[in-house]
């Protein structure tokens, strides 16, 4: 039934005949009757859109993001029929990754940046939001809200009790009431909380002050997108294509197996590989785009990047790349995050907990804990082999204002979530090369992980 990636064939036609197919399928499968496989075809469609051959390039685009949005919209509301499996909606998310990438690069393609970086900072969110209302509703919202919020999760709650044993003449009219009552309480939340559907660009520009200067990069499927965002302007560095992925994705695989395999030849080689890393980044040319009055850098990296020190990156005067800013150079892993902590108001910011060099292979470590104890008035700072995980979990975190870890981690690169901090006593972590690290991999439209 569907021809979009057949290998005979006239491509074109091909794309019509998945097209002319994904609308006749959604004749059948209804959102109201068949919401996954609803949602699925959107995403195809999207996808055929955007590869669209035939046809005015504009409106093919347009009707690419018609479709996406639809998908990320299905797919959002079968993520909250999801009530607790975190492996569950993991799973979910990862299988529309697609359409964010699509509508990203198909608002690219329009050159609406605002909207693209929107969708972009919206992919990281599904976790996000999730965590800041189990911790903060009743900070972020006004009392009288917080009350309104909790009638509609029941509400919501014993509608999705009901559908799931509703009869056939009754389950259209449950789920719309349902799909209405999520509705209100998403535009209540987003009055109140800037992430997710709530987050816009410019109101997070607003936050800006005229010296910082953001670059944000996210992965499409045709290359690696760079934005440089300013209180004032929004820049996209359009020029990485798919080769450029490729050439990354070797050079990741080659630093990450001297670093784990061949530590001498690391060492040895860093400079040059760092070198190389700025090339593909295209260091120079995002520098150039920078206001000259900026004194502070923010770095938001997508997929693989966080794992690598952009900000000690070489630049062509001699310089590193955090010496060029005065006021330094910081990361985060998202616009929203980045807004959550500057709007975060907290006076009573006084006690730390502190992991300190439990491997004892640090040098620096001591001096690091030492100057970071200083700024607060209480400190609980578990060093070397007293830094145990059941020491941890003997600790009542929720009494400490800040929490500060000095010490190794070891990322799987595989499945992040099983990524750790090594503590004393913990077990050896040999590194394997893995299969995501192929270029092929990476640039798979399916694979790629936000």
């Amino acid at each position: 039934m569907f021809t979009f990636n057949r290998i005979q064939g006239d491509k074109a036609n091909n794309i019509e005949q998945s097209i002319a197919a994904y609308q006749a399928a959604l004749e059948v499968y209804t959102r109201e009757a068949f919401p996954y496989e609803w949602a699925k075809m959107q995403k195809w469609l999207g996808n055929a859109y955007l590869n669209r051959i035939q046809g005015n390039k504009i409106e093919n685009t347009q009707f690419a993001i018609t479709a996406h949005e639809a998908a990320i919209n299905g797919a959002e509301f079968l993520r909250e029929q999801i009530i607790s499996e975190d492996t569950a909606k993991q799973k979910l998310a990862e299988e529309w990754t697609n359409s964010y990438i699509g509508i990203v690069q198909a608002y690219l393609e329009l050159g609406d940046f605002t909207k693209a970086i929107e969708y972009a900072e919206r992919s990281k969110t599904r976790n996000l939001v999730e965590l800041i209302l189990k911790r903060d509703s009743k900070i972020i919202f006004p009392p009288d809200v917080f009350a309104q919020l909790e009638q509609l999760r029941d509400k919501i709650t014993t509608g999705q009790d009901k559908i799931q044993n509703a009869t056939d003449e009754n389950h259209k009219l449950l789920a719309e009431h349902l799909q209405k009552l999520r509705q209100q309480r998403n535009e209540l939340q987003d009055r109140y909380l800037p992430v997710a559907y709530g987050f816009k660009l410019d109101k997070f520009q607003a936050t800006l002050d005229e010296q910082t200067t953001i670059i944000e990069w996210y992965f499409t499927r045709a290359g690696f997108e760079t934005f440089i965002i300013t209180r004032n302007s929004i820049q996209w560095l359009g020029i990485s294509k798919l080769g450029k992925i490729k050439y990354l994705a070797n050079w990741i695989k080659e630093y990450l197996n001297a670093y784990y395999e061949a530590k001498i030849e690391w060492i040895n080689s860093l400079a040059f590989q760092l070198n190389n890393f700025a090339e593909i980044l295209q260091l120079e040319e995002i520098l150039k785009l920078i206001p000259k009055n900026c004194t502070r850098l923010v770095l938001i990296p997508h997929v693989f990047l966080h794992l690598f020190p952009i900000h000690v990156l070489p630049l062509s005067n001699g310089e590193l790349l955090y010496e060029r800013f005065p006021d330094g150079v910081s990361y985060a892993p998202s616009l929203q995050i980045l807004q959550q902590l500057q709007i975060r108001d907290r006076p009573d910011f006084q006690n730390l907990f502190a992991i300190q060099n439990p491997t004892g292979d640090l040098n620096y470590t001591d001096l690091e804990v030492q100057v970071i104890q200083s700024y607060f008035n209480n400190a609980n700072i578990l060093k070397k082999s007293a830094a145990t995980l059941t020491a941890i979990n003997d600790s009542d975190l929720n009494t400490y204002h800040c929490a500060h870890f000095s010490c190794h981690g070891y990322f799987n690169l595989t499945n992040p979530g099983k990524s750790a901090l090594i503590l004393a006593n913990s077990p050896p972590q040999k590194y394997q090369q893995t299969p995501i690290l192929n270029a092929t991999l990476i640039c798979e439209k399916e694979k790629l992980m936000i």
